[in-house]
């Protein structure tokens, strides 16, 4: 550390996959602090690699953002190390605070040298906004107020391997701007100026001042209900995206602003922190509006939203008016969004497939109450684990004096069709008259399973969609798979669960299923990685419960 003053509060350490939210964590703490971000602070002719090392030894805090990718990540490696050097030399001129992206990172700690180094970890109690907030304050109460003023021009002239208009034209650019669903049929959110008028979700310019800025903004046209809750996904990570280019002579402080319209009501401050935008420069960021439902999930949803500069003049103005897809159907024909009138490309497959996840996750308290009574055995006081709690709840469900039958009709097609209407497992316990399909059945079970699910011990259980073994040519079943530590895979046919009783089911279906995740073992390894996949011929479908909200954080039905 130099004996001047620092000239950085905060140096945010990443790896490369890891840039959005290094970004995001600079646009909260760049106000309000001197921040150091490679992508950000870097000018034109600078020799990167002596830069980035000065900087860390002139910041008083290391802000290391440690996440599943940072162990193959060599630069931030290299960084890591001269944080904790730096610590060790004077721990009270130079801090190192890492903040964990995942959990797999938080459980690989010691792997970084920072066992010791208390952290944040980001989770459903703790955002980005939190990170910040909690970062600047630890600097107050230290007593070092934050170090305000100049914020150095995003100058983004980097090696090729660490820039941001590589990492954009190698995937994250699909991942930033292709989350929005445009369905089949209906029309672009953004069409062609040749198009004529323009529709009800077309940005206007409604003062002065925003001639010089070249404004787009992107909505979604429909939305799943189930998905509304798996925002920060790569299908669908906004509400709104807006994407300007500056071709001001000076520096533009932008905000954006949501209002309550419609059945919406805004659960947050309605204006968004402030972000800055040099002369020259592209600039994309996605917004995510907190809000609440006065009842009933309505059918359309209506927000109210404005772009406006730093002495709060209002430049760009719209609305977000999105049609919402009912809650028990599950749409196969999301798409992403097209300009000049073309259909956008379908959204991924595999994520579609994953977002059958939603139906198992947040149970009714009907099925809380079925997957603890299932965990024990008539007459018994010890909780039921494993195969052995499989058993109970499959019994008790689908065999028992007030079981739920499963239509014996198989799956023709899987998915059946654009909109789906799969029922929430819910619906079959209010009425157990009601017969569900195999993959009903497959969802219900494993909602109820999972419902008092014993992490490391129980086992996870993976839903298969594979050829019917009777039926007509080409019908679909749904199976229950899992795998005990080094024993073959075990399965349950859920189209006979009315019919089998448990040991006569899973004989029959764990060599069914075994055969069929031999047969496509690259579809099972898919799914394992990104929690969902289809075999290159359609043939078989997996979803991995256990990895879907890893790969596509999907939560639960709101």
């Amino acid at each position: 550390m130099n004996d001047a003053a620092p000239r950085w509060t905060f140096f945010i350490a990443h790896a490369k996959a890891d840039l959005e939210p290094a970004e995001a964590l600079y646009e909260l703490l760049a106000p309000h602090a001197l921040t150091f971000l490679d992508s950000r602070c870097i000018e034109f002719g600078d020799d990167w690699d002596q830069l980035l090392a000065q900087a860390q030894r002139d910041a008083r805090i290391s802000v290391i953002l440690v996440s599943s990718r940072s162990g193959s990540a060599y630069y931030q490696r290299e960084e890591i190390a001269e944080a904790i050097a730096l610590a060790r030399t004077d721990d009270r001129a130079h801090r190192v605070v890492p903040v964990y992206l995942d959990g797999e990172a938080a459980q690989a700690k010691s792997l970084y040298g920072l066992r010791l180094k208390h952290g944040l970890q980001l989770g459903d109690d703790l955002d980005i906004d939190g990170v910040a907030k909690a970062l600047l304050g630890m600097v107050e109460r230290l007593g070092h107020p934050p170090l305000p003023g100049a914020r150095p021009p995003p100058l983004p002239h980097l090696p090729w391997w660490r820039r941001r208009s590589t990492w954009a034209a190698s995937g994250g650019v699909v991942a930033l701007a292709a989350g929005l669903a445009v369905w089949q049929g209906m029309p672009p959110s953004v069409p062609d100026a040749d198009q004529g008028p323009q529709p009800p979700n077309a940005p206007t310019v409604t003062a002065a001042g925003a001639e010089c800025l070249v404004t787009d903004a992107l909505t979604p046209n429909v939305l799943p209900h189930y998905l509304m809750n798996s925002f920060g996904s790569d299908n669908f990570p906004y509400w709104l995206r807006i994407n300007i280019e500056n071709g001001c002579p000076s520096r533009k402080g932008l905000s954006v602003r949501f209002e309550n319209s419609g059945s919406v009501t805004l659960t947050s401050a309605p204006q968004v922190k402030p972000f800055y935008i040099d002369p020259g420069e592209n600039f994309g960021k996605t917004f995510t509006p907190d809000f609440s439902f006065g009842g009933t999930p309505p059918d359309r949803i209506t927000i109210k939203w404005s772009l406006e500069d730093d002495v709060e003049h209002k430049l760009v103005e719209g609305e977000i008016n999105t049609e919402i897809v009912p809650p028990k159907t599950v749409a196969w024909d999301l798409r992403k969004p097209a300009r000049g009138g073309a259909q956008g490309e379908k959204v991924e497959d595999a994520f579609l497939l994953g977002s059958l996840k939603a139906w198992i996750l947040k149970p009714p308290p009907e099925i809380l109450k079925l997957g603890r009574g299932c965990r024990r055995a008539p007459g018994q006081t010890m909780q039921l684990e494993r195969e052995d709690a499989i058993r109970n709840c499959y019994e008790q469900l689908f065999r028992g004096e007030h079981s739920i039958p499963v239509s014996p009709s198989p799956m023709i097609n899987f998915p059946a069709s654009d909109r789906q209407s799969i029922r929430a497992p819910k619906s079959f316990i209010e009425h157990l008259g009601s017969s569900p399909s195999s993959l009903e059945a497959a969802l219900l079970f494993v909602a109820t399973f999972n419902a008092a699910h014993k992490a490391g011990i129980d086992p996870d259980l993976v839903l298969v969609i594979g050829p019917a073994p009777s039926g007509p040519a080409n019908s679909k079943t749904a199976y229950i798979a899992w795998q005990l530590p080094a024993s073959p895979w075990r399965a349950l046919n859920m189209q006979a669960a009315s019919e089998n009783d448990f040991a006569a089911n899973a004989d029959t279906a764990s060599t069914q299923v075994a055969q069929l995740l031999e047969a496509e073992a690259p579809t099972r390894k898919a799914a394992g990685e990104h929690g969902a996949a289809f075999s290159a011929d359609r043939r078989m479908a997996v979803v991995d419960f256990a990895n879907v909200p890893t790969r596509y954080q999907i939560h639960g039905l709101p």
